[in-house]
């Protein structure tokens, strides 16, 4: 069984959105963190385990590798109006995503239905919702994100990048500090309905 269902996973790649101001300190805030895996429900109405998101691949990741925790309804910590100058869309969600030390995000794709069904797209127009993160601490050693062929490491805090809506990507912590995103998801539902 091959690990890459779609043979065009190599053609995506991270898109560099530019750079927000440092302006939070989640370490001193009270954050309503939830451990979770790859594998498992984190909500009734975002997450489908992995072989419905027809992920099947997921499945043999051991359940402990992939664990890592997720915050949502975090806006309040951060400066949405500097992030909103930088992110091309709307309709702008944020969440918290934690991979501590000797933890991996495994190769997988996004399929946004928290987003998709908050904000009522089309089915037609799911396409138009994409991903964006941002660095909330500068890279340390063993930290690595891949994008389809990208490899992003040495990024600073406030560093955002986003990726194409379908396009694979992974993470993995092999160093000894926990690397930290703040995840965006974000549409462009009305540039795609007004042409």
């Amino acid at each position: 069984m091959p690990i890459f269902p779609d043979p065009q996973w190599h053609l995506d790649q991270a898109i560099f959105l530019g750079t927000v101001p440092v302006s939070w300190n989640i370490d001193n805030s009270k954050i309503n963190w939830i451990e979770i895996d790859i594998q498992g429900e984190i909500t009734s109405i975002s997450r489908q385990s992995a072989a419905t998101q027809n992920q099947w691949h997921l499945t043999w990741v051991p359940r402990e590798s992939s664990r890592h925790r997720m915050a949502f309804e975090v806006q309040d910590l951060f400066d949405v109006d500097a992030i909103a100058a930088v992110i091309p869309g709307k309709n702008l969600t944020y969440s918290l995503i934690e991979v501590p030390p000797g933890r991996i995000l495994p190769w997988h794709r996004d399929h946004y239905n928290t987003h998709i069904k908050k904000f009522a797209v089309p089915e037609g127009l799911a396409h138009t919702v994409s991903r964006a993160v941002i660095c909330l601490q500068s890279w340390t050693y063993g930290q690595i994100v891949q994008i389809g062929s990208d490899m992003l490491h040495h990024w600073r805090a406030g560093d955002v990048f986003s990726w194409p809506h379908a396009a694979w990507h992974g993470a993995a912590n092999f160093g000894d500090h926990a690397m930290t995103f703040l995840q965006i998801t974000y549409d462009n539902l009305s540039a795609t309905t007004s042409s």
